[in-house]
C-alpha cells in the first residue's frame, strides 16, 4: 500500500539513519514493524549517482494529515 500524503517525502539527505534504512518512520521517527506502510521515494543524487529511496511511515503518521515538510 502506498500513502497519499498532503506533504513531500524530504530528500535522501535529510533522512536519519533509520528512514534510511526502512527501520522508522521518515516522519515521526518511530520504530516500524510488519505494519510499515510505503511513504513514498526520497530523492537525491550524489554527483552522477542516483541516490533515491523508497521510505516508510508508521500507520498513525499514513493515516493523519500532516504539515508540509
Amino acid at each position: 500500500m502506498t500513502v497519499t500524503r498532503d506533504r513531500q517525502v524530504p530528500a535522501v539527505f535529510y533522512l536519519s539513519s533509520g528512514a534510511r534504512n526502512g527501520t522508522h518512520c521518515v516522519w515521526c521517527g518511530t520504530g516500524l514493524d510488519e505494519t510499515a506502510v510505503t511513504a513514498g521515494i526520497s530523492h537525491g543524487y550524489w554527483g552522477a549517482h542516483n541516490r533515491s529511496i523508497t521510505v516508510l511511515a508508521c500507520p498513525p503518521c499514513a493515516t493523519t494529515p500532516g504539515e508540509a515538510s
